[in-house]
Formats: structure tokens, sequence, C-alpha cells
């Protein structure tokens, strides 16, 4: 399986955990598009946004974009239903992918991700820890807490058979 998966930790991004209703959200990010229904994400550009809960969402844009973001959430600061908080470095993705993902993925998470839609972002159990899970045509991604990175990385890497010894 070693030679068909590759397990590593993404770059930076802008990552900003919102709060608020849909319609005030849809509002704030202008031409972005929401995700039509709960546990998806939408995609603009290199923009996407995920909606995780009720009136929860999470933005991820390229670390490039992060201070235009701030810009434009803190000219909404007066919105009373709107809260956006910057969270860029409190988590890391880590990506799985090749022709054995789907594989690395099941020893990981509890839940039968093969009947997800490639669109499908929601927070799940990876190896008994919270992750955001972000299907992908071709792969996977995981959003963990930066103390998770190296955790995360070594048993998915272990389960892959990339580890020396293995």
């Amino acid at each position: 399986m070693a030679d068909k998966v590759q397990i590593r930790a993404l770059p930076m991004r802008a990552c900003f955990d919102i709060k608020g209703p849909k319609d005030v959200v849809g509002r704030a990010l202008g031409a972005v598009a929401l995700p039509s229904r709960p546990n998806t994400r939408s995609e603009y550009g290199s923009v996407e946004v995920h909606w995780i809960g009720l009136e929860s969402w999470i933005l991820t844009a390229p670390i490039g974009s992060e201070d235009e973001w701030i810009g434009r959430f803190g000219e909404l600061s007066e919105e009373p239903d709107l809260l956006a908080l910057l969270v860029s470095d409190l988590h890391t993705f880590v990506e799985i992918s090749g022709a054995h993902a789907d594989e690395v993925l099941a020893s990981a998470v509890p839940l039968d991700h093969r009947r997800l839609g490639t669109d499908a972002s929601l927070f799940t159990e990876v190896f008994g820890q919270k992750g955001l899970l972000v299907k992908r045509t071709g792969g996977h991604e995981i959003a963990v807490e930066n103390s998770l990175v190296e955790f995360l990385l070594t048993r998915l890497r272990t389960e892959a058979g990339l580890l020396a010894g293995d």
C-alpha cells in the first residue's frame, strides 16, 4: 500500500471560524457562495466555505489573503449576528491522496466516508481526536489542532505502511 498513498501536512491557510445565520454570513462573504446544505463545502476560486453546524462555518483561503479577510470582517464588526474569529494558527490540514487513500482514511475515522459526496466537510473523530474531514476527488484532508499534527501524521503513515520497519 505504501507506494500508492501520500500523506503530508499542507501549507498554512487563512482560516476563520464564523458564527451567524446563513443570510448574514452570505452577505458578509459577498461573491463567495455558501454551501447548499450542512456538512458540505463550496468553492470560489481558492476560497472554500465549510458549513459545519446550524450557524457555524469555516472559511479557508490562501494565507496571503488573510489580511484582506480580516479587513472585510472588521468592517462588519457592528453586525450583531456575525462573529468571525481568525484561527489560522490553530489548525493544520493533512492531505491523504493516492489509490489507497480510502483504505488509510477508513482506519482513522469511525464513519463510512465512502458514502459521502466529494463536497463533504464535517467534524468527526480521527484516531479518537476531533478533526475536520474534507472529502476531495482523489483524496481527503483532515484538519486538526496544531498540537495533534505529528500524532496524526505518524498514525496515518503507520496505517499506510510508510514508516521504517512496517
